[in-house]
């Protein structure tokens, strides 16, 4: 009886030395640092009606922005 608490405690008491240098003592957040290689942004494109640089899509033959986009459906 006595083996199996002492074998609970240390496996406790293990991972809590764990947790307290993974979690708290020593957080590693990826892309935090600069290890990580920066994220691609979304492509802009020249919106045909506005003529602004925008995130677009095709519709058709034209090349629009979601706020152009939303005012051809209306």
């Amino acid at each position: 009886m006595a083996f199996e608490i002492g074998f609970l405690v240390g496996s406790l008491l293990l991972l809590g030395v764990v947790l307290y240098f993974t979690r708290i003592r020593n957080p590693v957040v990826p892309g935090v640092q600069g290890d990580a290689p920066p994220r691609p942004g979304p492509e802009t494109e020249t919106c045909d009606l506005c003529e602004r640089e925008r995130v677009c899509e095709t519709v058709g033959d034209l090349t629009v922005c979601a706020e152009c986009n939303d005012d051809l459906l209306t």
